[in-house]
């Protein structure tokens, strides 16, 4: 019974995330980014995502990645999601929905052809504005809150991320500590193009 209510819980937060995020153009309001260490099984999370959502499948080289993202085509497609994936020569051949650079990528990305949908990662308004030469479709800023990630930087807040998103024409969206409680909140500004979640909004 308790797991019921677990799955009724999960399933009424991703969609409080997907009805209060602000859609922008063709991207997606919500995204799940994939933590090795905080979502392990990425592949039955998204077998709970909400149509719509955008998933990033950051691999970090694993050795089975390629056996992974083809299982998360397979359900991509069925569920009908959009599915990303960090950058990796090998994974161009999987002929995914778009290109995830992660900032050691920029070199490459600033030469690179677009491929479908393609997506960084800033934390500044001087890296938001390096990523305008380089085709990106959106740019996942952090940290908005205070996130578990032991990457993530000092939380900036709400009001900081209001004022980075008057400088840019470019698509942000917010990253780091999203989750269904102050997701409401962050759709308050609507020129913020979609919200992230790693784990938090996954979690009870």
């Amino acid at each position: 019974m308790k797991g019921v209510e677990t799955r009724l819980t999960q399933k009424r937060k991703m969609r409080m995330a997907v009805r209060c995020a602000q859609r922008h153009g063709t991207l997606p309001p919500a995204w799940f980014l994939t933590d090795p260490d905080r979502t392990p099984d990425p592949i039955e999370i998204m077998r709970t995502l909400p149509r719509g959502f955008g998933v990033i499948y950051r691999h970090f080289g694993a050795a089975d990645r390629m056996d992974t993202a083809m299982q998360m085509k397979a359900i991509a497609a069925q569920r009908k999601l959009l599915l990303l994936a960090s950058y990796d020569p090998e994974m161009l051949r999987l002929d995914l929905d778009g290109i995830h650079w992660p900032r050691w990528s920029w070199p490459v990305a600033r030469h690179h052809r677009p491929h479908g949908l393609m997506t960084t990662s800033a934390h500044s308004h001087r890296q938001i504005a390096q990523t305008a030469r380089m085709c990106m479709d959106a740019v996942f800023v952090s940290s908005v809150f205070r996130s578990k990630s032991h990457s993530a930087p000092t939380a900036m807040g709400l009001r900081r991320y209001a004022l980075l998103n008057k400088t840019t024409r470019q698509s942000l969206i917010a990253l780091g500590g999203i989750n269904a409680l102050n997701v409401q909140s962050v759709s308050r500004y609507s020129a913020f193009a979609g919200v992230e979640a790693i784990a938090d909004i996954f979690e009870n």
